[in-house]
C-alpha cells in the first residue's frame, strides 16, 4: 500500500511515489514533500511558517555569526588571490602617494633617487613624532599612512624623500638643535 502525503506549499494530496522531489527544510532540515511545480517556482523550502519566519528574521547575533563564518570560509578558499590583490592595491596606493608628494615624479625631491623600496613620506615641518603621539601609531606608517593621505585628499605638509635624505635631514635637525642649545648655555 502506498503512502499519501500533502504538498506543504499547495496542500494537494497525492501518492508519495508520484512526487517529484523530497527536499530538506532550509531552516530545520526536516524532509519536506513538494510537488514539481512548487520546486521549480521557489528557491527556499520550509516545512511550516514558523521555520520560514525564523529563517528570514534572524537575530542580529545570528546574522553577525553567519557573515563571520561566510567571510572566514571565503578567505580560506581565496586566500592567495586576496593577498595578491591587497599587495597590488597597496603598491599602487604607495606609488600614487609618492608621485603626488614627489612633485609628479616617484622620486626623492632632494636628490632624485627613484628606487621605490627606499622612498618614504617625510613631514616637512618635522612634526611626525607629535602627530604619532596624538593619534594611533599604526595610522601613521606604511599602507595605513598612504590610505589616510589619499582619503584626506593629499593634505599639505608632506614630501617624498629617499631613506638617505630623510636620515640626513634628521641628523641636520638634531645638530642644529644641539648647536642652538649649546649657544644658550654659553650665554
Amino acid at each position: 500500500m502506498t503512502e499519501s502525503v500533502s504538498c506543504v506549499e499547495s496542500g494537494v494530496r497525492m501518492c508519495s511515489q508520484k512526487l517529484g522531489n523530497n527536499v530538506a527544510c532550509d531552516y530545520c532540515g526536516t524532509l519536506v514533500y513538494k510537488q514539481k511545480c512548487v520546486l521549480e517556482k521557489t528557491k527556499n523550502h520550509f516545512c511550516n511558517d514558523d521555520c520560514r519566519l525564523k529563517y528570514y528574521f534572524k537575530t542580529p547575533e545570528q546574522e553577525k555569526q553567519k557573515r563571520s563564518e561566510y567571510s572566514r570560509r571565503y578567505y580560506e578558499k581565496n586566500r592567495t588571490r586576496l593577498i595578491k590583490y591587497q599587495i597590488d592595491r597597496n603598491n599602487e596606493r604607495k606609488i600614487s602617494v609618492l608621485t603626488y608628494y614627489g612633485n609628479g615624479r616617484c622620486a626623492c625631491v632632494m636628490c632624485g633617487f627613484d628606487d621605490i623600496d627606499c622612498l618614504n613620506i617625510d613631514h616637512i615641518d618635522n612634526n611626525g613624532a607629535e602627530v604619532r603621539r596624538n593619534g594611533h601609531r599604526s595610522e601613521h606608517s606604511g599602507s595605513r599612512l598612504y590610505n589616510r593621505l589619499v582619503h584626506n585628499n593629499y593634505p599639505e605638509g608632506f614630501q617624498t624623500l629617499c631613506a638617505n635624505c630623510n636620515l640626513k635631514k634628521e641628523i641636520v635637525r638634531k645638530r642644529e638643535k644641539t648647536t642652538k642649545g649649546e649657544l644658550r648655555n654659553e650665554e
